[in-house]
């Protein structure tokens, strides 16, 4: 009876001391958590209230800029308004105000039918605030309008897209008073803020009468990925049971995406389809875009819309972007001999501030037999794009003939403001504007202001997203010097099935 008794014993002191174990590292992990996201909270709302401050700052300088316009809405005074636009980095139009309506404006011109504006929602005696969906016939969405006496500020839209990209908490920008609400971020899920497990904190602003509150869902640990909680009962399960160490060291971690991701790359696994870029006059080509596709050994196709992004949170977009520049140039070298095609690739602008960037891509043309104007690098913003290294390593590239063009131009950060700090070769304009085209769509005008715009400023257009031939037609009227790509002129395929 005696040896049952202390095996027993045993079983019993191993799983208490798995069970101490695993609540020891469970309440140091909430605690981490806990401290982390109550930084997470004060510095969004921090923030929040540091953008407000630059929004009315742009607005403030933009007013006494125009001031001296000309005569307003004149050829001269639409001008000063596109400067101040294109300088604002948190401004996304500037319009003229007269008898209560919007008359003209930097984006759109002078408008046939001037839009009244209602009562405003927040008033001052030196100007009057409206939140963008209060106001009837503009194409302004998710954003402010500011009146300072006869000038009109928008704010742009996507000026707070950097408080809380993962949008796990809600945002709220509003008068000290709390009686005007000027900006209400909404989180992903809503229902995780419902809980009274909640971290709120607030902020506001010493310079003007507004402050934020975010409120977010503390992360708990049980909520956790799995593989982090089978961490802790790993770790539990080692410190209480030596038996338990030689069980555990056998044990296969399954791999995570990003690992995954690193293997493709090592293996070359992550495959080039290639999209024409096409004349939109003569519809030849003069080039294509570099699109990397990934299909796991088992079948699985992983779609860019997650690798990329994931790859640039693991710190691996210089290596996937590196890995892009290679094999396009090496797998269309044969097409590259005539001078006059270029191949585009997508960049992040981390990934053109590494330091080894320009060095690499030098070495990878001159190995290629390729002019560095063969070679064109479309950047995707998903954060700011004025980095100083970014800049810096830019302009050299274009020092030595390679070109730079801003992707998804008119969406999301991708605005006007951006061509003002640095010089780029040239937009792409989003396919949002492209399907305009024809239709009722009051953004059906969008295409060719921008165009047009960036005529002006002598940058080179492409247009992505043409799927029919009346676009086509249109976007030949509008914009006949512009590149042009879309299904309807070419779908993606391998380089050994490419026409050219």
């Amino acid at each position: 009876m005696r040896k049952p008794q202390n095996r027993l014993l045993e079983a019993f002191t191993v799983a208490a001391s798995i069970a101490l174990s695993l609540l020891a590292s469970v309440a140091s992990t909430q605690a981490v958590l806990y401290h982390s996201d109550c930084e997470k909270a004060e510095r969004t709302a921090a923030l929040a209230v540091a953008h407000v401050e630059a929004i009315a700052a742009d607005s403030i300088a933009a007013s006494h800029i125009a001031f001296n316009g000309g005569q307003p809405c004149s050829p001269d005074d639409l001008d000063t308004l596109r400067r101040i636009a294109l300088e604002a980095s948190h401004l996304s139009d500037v319009g003229r105000i007269a008898e209560g309506r919007i008359v003209c404006t930097a984006l759109w011109g002078k408008l046939a039918d001037p839009i009244l504006l209602p009562m405003p929602g927040y008033q001052r005696p030196n100007f009057k605030i409206w939140r963008s969906s209060d106001v009837g016939g503009t194409l302004y969405e998710d954003t402010n309008l500011v009146v300072r006496g006869e000038l009109l500020t928008v704010s742009s839209p996507s000026a707070f897209d950097d408080l809380d990209p993962e949008r796990r908490g809600r945002i709220l920008i509003y008068t000290k008073d709390n009686q005007y609400l000027f900006k209400d971020l909404e989180a992903r899920e809503e229902k995780d803020l419902l809980s009274p497990y909640v971290i709120e904190r607030h902020a506001c602003s010493d310079a003007i009468d507004a402050c934020a509150s975010v409120r977010l869902g503390r992360t708990a640990a049980w909520h956790l990925p799995v593989f982090v909680l089978l961490a802790f009962a790993v770790g539990s399960i080692v410190i209480g049971s030596t038996l338990s160490i030689w069980l555990l060291r056998r044990r296969r971690r399954p791999r995570g995406l990003d690992e995954k991701l690193v293997s493709a790359l090592n293996k070359g696994l992550i495959t080039m389809e290639y999209q024409p870029l096409c004349n939109a006059f003569t519809g030849q080509v003069v080039g294509w875009e570099a699109l990397s596709r990934w299909t796991t050994p088992s079948g699985e196709v992983i779609s860019p819309e997650v690798f990329v992004p994931l790859a640039q949170i693991h710190g691996l977009g210089p290596t996937l972007a590196r890995y892009v520049v290679q094999r396009a140039l090496c797998e269309l070298r044969t097409r590259l001999r005539d001078r006059s095609l270029y191949v585009c690739v997508n960049v992040e602008p981390e990934d053109v501030a590494d330091n080894g960037f320009p060095s690499y891509v030098r070495a990878a043309v001159a190995g290629k037999d390729v002019s560095p104007a063969q070679l064109k690098f479309e950047v995707t913003e998903r954060t700011d794009i004025v980095q100083p290294e970014f800049l810096k390593n830019m302009q050299a590239m274009q020092a030595e003939g390679f070109c730079f063009l801003i992707d998804d131009f008119g969406t999301g950060n991708a605005n006007f403001s951006h061509l003002a700090k640095t010089r780029f070769d040239g937009v792409k304009i989003d396919r949002l504007f492209t399907s305009a085209l024809g239709t009722p769509s009051p953004l059906r005008s969008v295409l060719p202001a921008i165009y047009e715009l960036a005529k002006t400023l002598g940058l080179d257009v492409t247009v992505e997203g043409v799927e029919s031939e009346n676009q086509l037609e249109v976007i030949r009227k509008i914009a006949p010097k512009a590149t042009v790509q879309g299904w309807h002129l070419g779908r993606p395929q391998s380089a050994g099935k490419l026409d050219i």
